[in-house]
């Protein structure tokens, strides 16, 4: 497929996206496309570590549910606007991202794996436990909606679909992030450590920097992510930051296909919009959806993606 043909597509997935809120005048599926624009940011940015570097990271949630605590608590304790807030909750989340990479990256992959969920589980007991600042589980109520200002002019969100035009800007700009990088040598030399770490450790490649580079870029867009969903549903629990998050990220990368750009959003589609389609069989849809998943994982192991390319390399070999 060629560049043209690529932005051609890429234009009209957007065109269409935008008229979304314009032709599906549901409130129940304006909420589910948010949810899935959301996810569709946070796979792309967990994609830097899991498809580009080729690291299982159990990390995610923390970063997102640290983004959404510090959004919630600048919002309430400093009154600070959004662009604030948002800037303040990636850098929290870069920041921890520095502090946890750094020893994890000097161990082996499963050692590295371990600890990023011993960081998750721990993100979250702080949460739940430190009671005097989160409030535990009562959450943190209140939180102001998306505001911009710029001098006399000031503009918050307040309808569904105004947070469903933030969470598409969110997710175009993620998408644009990760194909920006992954054209470049930085996405090269992810590729080359995948591959073979030792052989691009030989060939000089600074590897600790590299990985680095992806885990913070990474934490950056899910703290972002997190500063978004604290003002969209108003309030932060410790939920936010479960480890069914990572597993739900993990299963959209799966589906769609680890390392591809098509992936991450055919992935959050089809894990937020077929449990939906399900509800038509309600006592058997979570079973059924189970079932579909195994099947997934046996018959298109490297995703949908994958699968796609290969039958359509097949169909112009018979043409």
């Amino acid at each position: 497929m060629t560049w043209r043909r690529l932005g051609a597509l890429e234009t009209l997935a957007c065109v269409l996206l935008a008229l979304w809120p314009q032709t599906v005048r549901s409130p129940y599926l304006t909420s589910v496309a948010i949810t899935t624009l959301m996810y569709v940011a946070l796979a792309f940015s967990f994609d830097l570590v899991v498809g580009r570097v080729g690291l299982l990271s159990f990390a995610h949630a923390g970063f997102f549910g640290t983004g959404a605590y510090i959004s919630a608590l600048a919002a309430g304790h400093l009154g600070w606007t959004f662009p604030l807030r948002l800037a303040a909750a990636m850098l929290g989340a870069v920041v921890v991202a520095i502090v946890i990479g750094i020893p994890s990256f000097r161990l082996s992959y499963h050692s590295f794996a371990i600890s990023t969920l011993a960081f998750g589980v721990m993100a979250q007991l702080v949460a739940t436990n430190w009671i005097a600042v989160t409030r535990g589980p009562l959450c943190l109520p209140g939180v102001p909606p998306v505001d911009l200002r710029l001098g006399t002019w000031r503009w918050e969100a307040r309808s569904l679909p105004d947070y469903y035009y933030l969470a598409l800007g969110m997710a175009i700009l993620a998408y644009l992030l990760v194909r920006r990088l992954t054209q470049t040598r930085i996405g090269r030399t992810w590729v080359a450590i995948r591959e073979d770490e030792h052989l691009a450790s030989a060939a000089g490649v600074p590897i600790l920097k590299y990985k680095m580079l992806a885990f913070t870029s990474g934490a950056a867009v899910a703290g972002a992510v997190g500063a978004y969903y604290a003002s969209y549903a108003s309030v932060v629990c410790p939920s936010e930051l479960a480890f069914a998050y990572t597993v739900n990220l993990i299963v959209i990368l799966f589906l769609g296909g680890r390392g591809t750009l098509a992936g991450p959003p055919i992935g959050a589609i089809v894990f937020t919009a077929l449990p939906e389609f399900l509800r038509i069989a309600e006592a058997w849809r979570l079973v059924i959806y189970g079932l579909l998943i195994i099947l997934g994982a046996i018959y298109l192991p490297d995703g949908i993606v994958a699968w796609a390319t290969r039958q359509m390399r097949q169909v112009r070999r018979t043409a």
